[in-house]
């Protein structure tokens, strides 16, 4: 089983917000293409990080203190995002964002993309 590297327009949207975590894979900017080396460069010298999706989560929640859940959807065959922002602990609740109330999503992963996505544009 691998981890899920984020979309070349989520790894874009991260570095516009500060994401800077060392990463062992890079977009390159003018292929759209993953490269697994740490310091790899195009021609023109541009690359963007591309981290995990639990690595951005990670960043989101321990910088920002934004939490992102993913979680089962009633059906039991698909899946719902739940987005906290600037949570403390002592105030977690579990309600569905009402941008996603009816949204279903068909994998874990893609729930999780979306959450990222939602999260970076509230920095």
């Amino acid at each position: 089983m691998r981890e899920q590297l984020i979309s070349f327009e989520t790894a874009k949207l991260a570095k516009e917000k500060g994401f800077d975590e060392q990463t062992l894979n890079h977009y390159g900017i003018a292929s759209q293409a993953i490269f697994k080396y740490d310091k790899w460069q195009d021609e023109e010298g541009f690359t963007i990080c591309a981290p995990t999706q639990s690595l951005l989560q990670k960043w989101l929640r321990e910088v920002h203190k934004i939490h992102i859940y993913v979680v089962p959807y009633g059906d039991k065959e698909s899946w719902s995002l739940t987005n906290l922002r600037y949570t403390d602990i002592n105030e977690l609740s579990y309600s569905t964002k009402s941008n996603y109330e009816c949204i279903k999503f068909s994998s874990y992963e893609e729930a999780l993309e979306e959450g990222l996505n939602h999260a970076l544009n509230l920095i």
